[in-house]
């Protein structure tokens, strides 16, 4: 990897990925930096505020390692004044091949991190930083599949590919601590029906849908009781699902969303079972779907699609070219002309992975931070953007990208970002 590194004077922020001649490295000296002649300002609106002494000073060998692939997070866009570089949150150690982070689920002020047996939960303080909390006992049935947090932030699912679903509840006295399984359900007795690929909670908490897989795929229903505990409904889903190996299970606008080969399949409540409202043509078979408000957004191999709902059904707003794992909504309230979102662009094999700020309808990056690993997961928050990595040899590793404006000048109003600006909220 032939990259220079430039970092900022004051700033702490690194940007990779830019070249700088011979002829401009030889007219600085460490004596006058300002001598230099290139110009930095597309990376922080104004050359004033760079440090070019340290740029020429800077190793490339100090920020690689063996794979290649950058040990530090680093800003390759230059766009500082929205959000600081990524760095880990502390935490328990994970096991070193236990993939931990996986995949995220957030919601009120919990956050849990799925492994292959076990799950990391974190809350949220009044310093909008995750804390560590506990990590759930290792599962001795079988790998997890799927992690749902109940809209209040009170109770955490985790559903197996055994079939069996577990669930974690917050007490009111010792927090998370206990991490005690509050129910457990086991595989629908006599069938080979597995639970587990797709979980999701109903906006307000009362139901829960999990899918089925095995000879009579469809979606199992939970409801709380009194008591706050789950128990089966009896509630039916119409229509016959086609087996498939990545269904997709969500909630928006108060509909059940249900991936079905290449459609989207949407259901609203009846008087008592769920009833057929529309279906959506997806054109590939999907892999992740994320929820915001009362829209969506539906990841496939090589693209995601927005969604917002117009009162009577979903219309697709734009879609985005571009392979991401997951995506995450930061600011919708520009929404349908372009929401402001992050995207975790994975990486190659042994290459970077790296966290993507985007406009929906803006083709360029408007800033990129490298990650030391593949990213498979983000999510967003009051605390900014989490994101998990995870090495070739399995150890996983969560990293916070704090809200921490920075750079001063005028903002813009979202959706008139233009490039060259310093900074934009």
């Amino acid at each position: 990897m032939n990259t220079q590194l430039a970092r900022a004077a004051g700033l702490g922020i690194a940007v990779l990925g830019t070249q700088i001649s011979a002829n401009d490295a030889n007219a600085a000296s460490a004596s006058d930096p300002k001598h230099s002649t290139a110009d930095y300002s597309a990376f922080i609106g104004s050359d004033d505020t760079l440090d070019a002494k340290a740029i020429l000073e800077a190793s490339t060998t100090s920020v690689l390692d063996s794979s290649g692939c950058v040990n530090v997070a680093a800003d390759t866009s230059g766009l500082f004044g929205w959000y600081s570089e990524p760095v880990t949150v502390p935490h328990a150690a994970f096991a070193a091949t236990e993939s931990m982070g996986q995949e995220i689920a957030a919601a009120g002020n919990t956050l849990a991190l799925l492994s292959n047996f076990r799950v990391a939960i974190f809350e949220n303080n009044a310093q909008n930083v995750p804390e560590f909390q506990t990590l759930t006992p290792s599962d001795a049935n079988g790998p997890f599949r799927q992690v749902a947090v109940a809209p209040n932030g009170l109770e955490v699912a985790v559903a197996d590919a055994t079939g069996y679903l577990t669930f974690y509840r917050r007490d009111a006295v010792s927090g998370w601590q206990a991490a005690v399984a509050a129910q457990v359900f086991a595989p629908i007795p006599g069938s080979q029906n597995l639970t587990g690929k797709a979980l999701a909670y109903s906006s307000d908490g009362t139901q829960l849908f999990v899918e089925l897989q095995g000879q009579t795929p469809g979606v199992r229903i939970f409801e709380r009781d009194v008591d706050g505990n789950w128990v089966v409904s009896t509630k039916t889903i119409p229509g016959k699902f086609t087996p498939v190996t990545n269904r997709i299970v969500g909630w928006s606008a108060d509909r059940l969303l249900v991936s079905d080969q290449d459609s989207l399949l949407v259901y609203k409540r009846g008087t008592g079972d769920f009833e057929f409202s529309h279906a959506i043509s997806l054109g590939a078979v999907p892999t992740k779907i994320n929820v915001f408000g009362d829209n969506f957004s539906i990841s496939t191999l090589g693209a995601v699609s927005f969604y917002k709902f117009n009162g009577l059904r979903f219309d697709r707003i734009f879609t985005r070219q571009m392979p991401l794992a997951d995506v995450a909504v930061i600011d919708a309230s520009n929404f349908p002309s372009g929401p402001l979102f992050a995207g975790a662009d994975p990486g190659a094999a042994g290459a970077c992975g790296r966290l993507r700020f985007l406009f929906a309808n803006f083709p360029p990056s408007l800033g990129t931070f490298v990650l030391p690993d593949r990213v498979p997961s983000i999510v967003n928050g009051p605390w900014g953007v989490i994101a998990t990595t995870i090495s070739a040899s399995g150890s996983g590793e969560i990293y916070i990208v704090a809200r921490d404006r920075i750079f001063g000048g005028q903002n813009p109003p979202l959706g008139t970002f233009s490039p060259g600006q310093g900074s934009f909220e």
